[in-house]
């Protein structure tokens, strides 16, 4: 597992499985995990179906951290265009 999605991963499981607002805690993972990656210098390029799916996987406790670790590396690829 790279060291740098180590707080990615937690950010992720910890909005994704602890539910800290009423609503809405699916996408605010989702989110926070694509702006974490541009605001270290990646990107991810997996389809919609598969992101969503590996987001609700982790919210569901079905993908764990070193899982989702893997499909991070696996996804997430330099960026190459400046700018949101």
């Amino acid at each position: 597992m790279r060291a740098e999605y180590l707080p990615l991963i937690a950010l992720c499981f910890g909005i994704a499985k602890n539910y800290p607002f009423n609503d809405g805690n699916r996408r605010t993972a989702l989110l926070a995990t694509r702006a974490f990656l541009y605001l270290n210098g990646r990107e991810r390029e997996p389809s919609q179906t598969d992101e969503v799916a590996t987001i609700v996987a982790v919210a569901d406790g079905v993908l764990n951290e070193e899982n989702l670790a893997i499909w991070l590396e696996r996804h997430a690829r330099p960026h190459t265009k400046s700018g949101w």
